[in-house]
């Protein structure tokens, strides 16, 4: 098999990895089938990863590593596989972080050429690759400034490619598509203004300047007469788009009500262009996407009642087909939700909102559930993201910890299940630890001596049973990196992985329901001893609930040592080989307590029976969560 051939074959194998590590349910007779068949695409997923590696290791990491400049033959071979990998136009994404890497390769290669066209192509891929990578990494709040080195990057390039607008510049370009790219990325640079919590007048004025300048081209005869093939109707049409984002999220950018009603006009104009060509621009921009611009910004305008527009928006969720997994099915989805979200008084929740939510919450998760796992699935991430960041928990309703567990089902299986068998070891731990030596609990739930520690037992007990359920809530912020068995994580990418328990903090102490759990989720991952694990910051030394966090910790990597299903593309040890582990880090890693507390006959058997029985029972319980909902549909 040839290069492009092995690299297609990658291509195709990591496809077939995100579709088999979440079987669909409504496939299965029963939970035994769907137990068995993770354990076989999980055994299969080992596989694949290690020809996906190979395939990497023989073909890819070569031209990536060279230290000189690539031959033609090789710059073709990895801007043919860059392609593969994402197409932003098409929302398709297969390996983000990779197309990142190899862009940049090829970027830094076609700068050094004496050829502006080949420049043009180079820059216009890195500013697509830039605006993926800040997309991905826009949603990991607290520790939002990962994406500024994505925007900064596309930014760049951006500008770059913008010199090109200069007048003798442009006309020097001699292929039409570099003189078309130039064109495009006057109005996709809006793409890189990030939703970041910084928006002030001054950078709202300068963003909407950028768009009005790129509306403005198409009035320029110069641009007319040099690019005459280019399709200045949609240039404006997508402008005008663009320029409608910016009240995304029921105006998060802050927009003035001056700036407001210039972009009401512009909306309007929007709308009319889509009305004037609809079998065209609805394959662009479906009409409920339309209908829900015209809605925010007739709300934004004070044009129609904050009752009417949630009733309007309501009535677009219903409407819309939870078949279409395109980007904009996602965006239908779980755009509008949020906008819905955003609309609602949280000080005066009607039972109108309260009906309308429940019935909105269940129609997205079991949407989610069925999407494929790939395609625009790094976008939908996103929009998700959105949503799980403005949850309103109300009547009747799932809270935020139930909702958490449930998209965890319908994403990532393995991971809800091994929430499930974290909570369960960390409930047994918990349980014989507080018979056994109750004065490490002083401190936990504001136990103030050991009389009361055993008088709060259940209490105890349910707390940390709830907190280690919720422990890898940010996993669902950055589930595509989890979703990658198929080849070695960049560092990039360890880099959103260690962000999950600052991210599953930040969400849980937006609800009350869920806000005592955050320090255990922000900690799970910090050694006993503070010397080692992330977030560095802040220390759990002191924090009141320690024990419970170091349960918690032990019960977490206890599950992933010894799991053979969920991880079956690594192998999984023994019970007792884990138990050697903790003794020798006792003290560093570990809680001391816990070695003798986990070599007790009763604890030990307890344990083992979650390994064995339970685990298995757990795969069942995320079967029937999931059919479940799907009954409820």
């Amino acid at each position: 098999m040839d290069r492009n051939e092995s690299l297609q074959l990658y291509i195709d194998q990591t496809l077939d990895i995100r579709e088999l590590s979440s079987p669909q349910v409504q496939d299965m007779q029963d939970a035994e089938e769907y137990r068995l068949a993770l354990l076989r695409n999980f055994t299969k997923i080992g596989r694949i990863g290690q020809e996906n590696n190979e395939i990497l290791r023989t073909h890819w990491l070569p031209l990536m590593h060279s230290q000189d400049p690539l031959a033609n033959e090789d710059k073709e071979a990895l801007d043919a596989f860059s392609h593969s990998l994402l197409d932003a136009y098409q929302a398709e994404n297969i390996d983000l972080p990779m197309r990142y890497r190899q862009t940049k390769r090829l970027l830094d290669d076609a700068l050094l050429q004496d050829d502006d066209d080949v420049k043009v192509c180079a820059l216009d891929s890195m500013v697509e690759a830039s605006f993926a990578m800040l997309h991905m990494t826009q949603r990991l709040v607290p520790v939002y400034g990962i994406c500024y080195r994505y925007r900064d990057e596309g930014l760049k390039a951006a500008e770059q490619l913008l010199t090109y607008l200069e007048q003798d510049r442009f006309a020097k370009l001699k292929d039409k598509n570099s003189r078309h790219l130039v064109l495009i990325n006057s109005r996709y640079i809006s793409a890189l203004y990030d939703r970041s919590d910084h928006y002030c007048a001054e950078t709202n004025e300068h963003d909407l300047a950028q768009m009005h300048r790129a509306l403005e081209l198409g009035n320029d005869p110069f641009y007319r007469e040099a690019a005459p093939d280019y399709d200045w109707e949609y240039h404006r049409f997508r402008t005008l788009q663009y320029i409608t984002n910016f009240t995304e999220l029921y105006n998060v950018r802050g927009l003035s009500k001056t700036e407001l009603e210039g972009v009401y006009e512009e909306t309007m104009e929007l709308v009319a262009l889509w009305k004037s060509n609809e079998a065209v621009y609805e394959k662009y921009c479906p009409r409920n996407l339309i209908e829900l611009y015209r809605l925010r910004i007739s709300r934004l305008t004070d044009r129609i009642s904050a009752e009417e527009y949630r009733n309007r928006i309501g009535d677009l969720i219903r409407e819309g087909d939870d078949t279409v997994f395109t980007l904009h099915g996602n965006m239908l989805q779980t755009l509008a939700l949020s906008e819905y979200l955003f609309a609602v008084d949280k000080n005066n929740i009607t039972p109108e909102d309260a009906s309308n939510l429940n019935e909105f919450y269940r129609k997205l998760i079991w949407y989610v559930h069925r999407m494929p796992k790939k395609g625009s699935f790094s976008f939908m991430l996103t929009f998700l993201s959105d949503f799980l960041k403005s949850y309103v928990e109300v009547p009747g309703a799932p809270e935020f910890e139930e909702v958490c567990l449930l998209l965890m089902a319908a994403m990532h299986p393995p991971t809800y299940v091994h929430s499930l068998s974290v909570a369960e070891f960390t409930r047994c731990i918990t349980r014989h630890l507080i018979q056994t030596r109750p004065m490490e609990f002083i401190g936990v739930l504001d136990c103030l001596n050991v009389a009361e520690v055993l008088a709060a037992e259940e209490r105890i007990v349910d707390f940390a049973y709830h907190a280690a359920l919720c422990h890898d809530v940010g996993k669902l912020f950055v589930m595509e990196t989890i979703l990658n068995y198929g080849r070695n994580l960049f560092s990039e990418e360890f880099d959103l992985i260690r962000a999950h328990p600052s991210i599953g903090a930040y969400v849980l102490s937006s609800y009350e329901s869920t806000a005592p759990y955050a320090n255990v989720a922000l900690l799970h991952h910090q050694w006993y001893d503070g010397t080692a694990g992330y977030p560095t910051e802040p220390s759990g030394m002191t924090a009141p609930e320690k024990t419970i966090i170091d349960i918690v910790a032990c019960a977490d990597c206890l599950d992933a040592s010894t799991d053979t299903v969920g991880r079956s593309y690594k192998n999984g040890i023994m019970l007792d080989d884990f138990l050697r582990e903790v003794s020798l880090s006792a003290g560093t890693r570990y809680a001391p307590y816990l070695v003798e507390l986990l070599e007790k006959p009763e604890v030990y058997r307890d344990i083992t029976k979650i390994l064995t029985d339970g685990r298995d029972e757990n795969y069942r319980r995320a079967y029937e969560f999931l059919s479940h909902e799907e009954r409820r549909e």
